[in-house]
């Protein structure tokens, strides 16, 4: 209650005239203006939050590149809703505002390709053993890595490999193709 209003029951009104298209423009733009986060519908308020867990991921990060591999379930989810935003600009469905918003934070709309996420994590592991000799069975960040790394050898042999790709495999110290599975 503030000044004998109750809060709740004034918001919940205020969202019921919205809806039924009885507030002025004027009214929606200074609640809008006035409270940046402010959200007219429960999508609209999901929609907020999962924008804060990017401004955090970016924080954390320095981009907002939200990868598939991610760490815990709140980092899956996140890249599940960015590829949400991704296909509905695709679509022209994504409201120009939060199009906006979203440039401004420095998003791409252009999907990660998941075999450089893939070698990116694979740079991570060489920084921090030394080597690209990965044991097969290994898991990088919930990730078969040492899976994915023989799969290149194999897809190598098989000249199935876009010469970019081999290049950034060859550029890794101890990168060998002929590796086998230990």
């Amino acid at each position: 209650m503030i000044d004998d209003v109750n809060l709740g029951v004034w918001v919940s009104n205020l969202k019921s005239r919205y809806k039924a298209g009885r507030i002025s423009q004027e009214q929606i733009s200074r609640l809008e203006n006035s409270h940046p986060t402010w959200a007219w519908t429960l999508l609209d308020q999901q929609w907020e939050e999962y924008f804060e867990l990017l401004l955090d991921f970016k924080q954390k990060n320095g981009n907002c590149n939200v990868g598939s591999k991610g760490q815990t379930k709140e980092e899956r989810a996140l890249y599940e809703w960015v590829n949400t935003q991704r296909k509905r600009s695709k679509q022209d469905k994504l409201p120009e505002a939060r199009r906006s918003r979203l440039e401004a934070i420095g998003f791409s709309f252009v999907p990660v390709d998941p075999w450089m996420e893939s070698y990116e994590l694979l740079q991570r592991y060489v920084a921090r053993e030394g080597n690209a000799i990965i044991p097969t069975n290994h898991i990088e960040e919930d990730f078969f890595l040492g899976r994915w790394a023989s799969t290149q050898r194999g897809k190598f042999r098989k000249n199935e490999l876009a010469q970019e790709q081999i290049k950034l495999l060859e550029k890794l110290k101890g990168w060998d193709w002929e590796r086998t599975s230990k």
